[in-house]
């Protein structure tokens, strides 16, 4: 303790007798801790980085050691001279030293630093690149930025554009050139602008190149230089089959139709378009001629150079049969057999069509009495005017085959309707071939018009709404016995007890509208509840005519009959037929 407060004694008088050199032992003394490996050699010399007690003038005294440093600051340079807080804080702020010799007082987050306040932004491929891919572990101040500091090994171009790889590539890849060929002597257009560099620039010789097309596509000549070399006279940068050559300015020969789209070489087959070519179409077109010559060399006089097919032959006013309707979509051989056209043709139709003659000739020649020419089948016959037989409804509709299925002579043909429609006869001929009594050419079924009401048995109610096979069996039409039995014999629920016919009592609406009326047509007026009461009540079992008996109460209400029948069977004597109760002697 004593030793302490003597070195204390001994220092204040030190300082006492020489100020500064007194306040650099204290400073000395008092000193934090070791200095880090990089200022080893300062400990012994803190006036270095320290002024008296002046700690404001610390970051002035680091800037003077680190010159590339402050040039940053002062210059706006590099991360010192962009980040804002770089230039204006105390350098201590950031890199505290006395911390010992291992200790790192330059310390850096990569995972949050921003390369945008560098002299290098990260752009593109650069971007996702891990720091150490371009920053040795010794430090991350580069004093080179340009490409070839780190892409020296890619560089293909033989250091022919120094350290300007930025002058044509971009940071998204190598790939991607932004060089602008246009600032050239040779501006690339049309397929030279999908070329890539090194198809022209072989080995990478980019100076010195010549633009002459041969000096690339001499291979490519077709020509074989016998065309010489200004290959641009004819073909264009788009392709060598964009050809700009004028074929009909420069020649006799102007190319119109089909010519316009085939090759040099389809007509100019040594592969050299200077040397003259015969004009006519044979010389070139003669394994085309279907006509085999018959029709001379002169092709244009019929044809076109769009198509064969198309011809400028007027059949309508170059000869005397014009091509109508069906006529005018024919090929011509469809006529002309083996393409002869100078053999005249018969002009009737059985010339060509005999065999499509159902008729077989019956009918004569003159097809076009009744056929047109856009078909055989747009026949222009009137059936209605030229014969004894119109033809309405579906008759109209049917096709000739249809009834002159097999004669050669359509006049022969009956014209009764059994003579057709037989099978059809559901009446199997019962009612004569007369069926147009009845039916009319419509249809078997529409509108018929036989009229029942003029026969004996008029139908009326639900008669009328039945088929006639309902009760015409089998489709017979022949007379039917009008009793009702014979039709209903299975709904009769009286068996033979009303021999005088269902009519007596029962309508054709229905069974159950029934007209019987018991008050006139019995000796027993329904009276009271009795009028209200269904005849089975009475009539049990089938409604005999011995039932006229029953004519006292007894004989339906003895079980009813409280008197036990002490009073006889004359209950009317006492009671009425409206009840039981409240008797009434009489």
């Amino acid at each position: 303790m004593l030793r302490k407060v003597f070195g204390i004694v001994m220092g204040l008088m030190v300082l006492h007798a020489a100020p500064a050199a007194g306040q650099q032992i204290l400073e000395r003394l008092v000193m934090p801790g070791d200095l880090t490996a990089s200022h080893a050699d300062l400990e012994a010399t803190c006036e270095k980085c320290h002024l008296p007690f002046q700690k404001t003038s610390q970051a002035t005294l680091c800037l003077q050691c680190h010159e590339d440093i402050a040039a940053d600051i002062e210059g706006g340079l590099g991360f010192h001279g962009r980040q804002k807080s770089a230039s204006q804080e105390e350098c201590r702020s950031c890199h505290t030293d006395h911390k010992g010799r291992d200790a790192n007082i330059a310390v850096l987050d990569t995972l949050t630093f921003d390369h945008a306040v560098t002299d290098f932004p990260l752009e593109g491929r650069h971007v996702g690149l891990s720091c150490t891919g371009c920053h040795s572990d010794s430090g991350f101040k580069l004093e080179e930025t340009g490409c070839v500091a780190c892409h020296a090994d890619e560089e293909p171009h033989n250091g022919q554009f120094d350290n300007t790889c930025g002058d044509c590539h971009s940071p998204a890849g190598w790939s991607e050139v932004r060089f602008d060929h246009a600032a050239t002597d040779f501006p690339l257009t049309g397929k030279h602008t999908e070329a890539a560099c090194r198809a022209c620039h072989v080995g990478e010789q980019y100076t010195g190149v010549s633009s002459e097309c041969v000096s690339c596509h001499l291979v490519s000549d077709i020509h074989a230089g016998r065309l010489g070399r200004e290959c641009a006279d004819c073909h264009a940068p788009e392709g060598w089959a964009e050809v700009v050559f004028d074929h009909g300015k420069a020649t006799d020969f102007p190319l119109t139709g089909r010519h316009q789209n085939i090759e040099c070489t389809a007509c100019h087959r040594d592969g050299l378009p200077g040397s003259p070519l015969e004009p006519e179409c044979a010389s070139c077109h003669r394994g085309d001629d279907i006509h085999a010559g018959l029709n001379g060399n002169q092709c244009q006089q019929c044809h076109t150079a769009d198509t064969w097919r198309k011809s400028l032959f007027d059949h309508a006013t170059d000869t005397d049969f014009p091509l109508r309707e069906g006529h005018a979509s024919l090929s011509c051989n469809a006529c002309h057999v083996d393409n002869v056209y100078e053999a005249e043709l018969d002009a009737a139709c059985v010339s060509c069509h005999r065999g499509d003659d159902v008729h077989a000739g019956s009918m004569g020649e003159a097809c076009a009495d009744c056929h047109q020419e856009s078909g055989w089948s747009n026949a222009t016959f009137d059936h209605d005017t030229a014969t004894d037989f119109p033809l309405t409804g579906r008759h109209a509709m049917a096709s000739c085959q249809q009834c002159h299925a097999n004669d050669t002579d359509p006049a022969q043909t009956p014209t009764q309707c059994n003579s057709c429609h037989e099978a059809d006869d559901v009446h199997d001929g019962l009612t004569g071939d007369q069926c147009q009594r009845c039916h009319n050419s419509e249809g078997w079924l529409v509108d018929v018009t036989f009229d029942h009401d003029l026969s004996a048995f008029p139908l009326i109610g639900l008669h009328a709404l039945v088929p006639c096979e309902q009760c015409h069996l089998a489709g017979t039409l022949a007379r039917v016995d009008a009793g009702c039995e014979n039709c209903h014999a299975d709904e009769n629920p009286h068996g033979d007890s009303f021999a005088g016919g269902c009519g007596q009592c029962h309508t054709p609406n229905d069974w159950s509208f029934w007209d019987f009326d018991h008050d006139t047509q019995t000796d027993y007026p329904l009276s009271g509840r009795h009028a209200d009461i269904q005849c089975e009540a009475c009539h049990q079992g089938p409604l005999v005519r011995a039932t006229r008996g029953l004519h006292t109460c007894a004989d339906c209400h003895r079980a009813d009959d409280v008197h036990e029948g002490a009073f006889g069977a004359s209950c009317d004597r006492c009671h009425t037929t409206d009840t039981f109760t409240g008797a009434v002697p009489q």
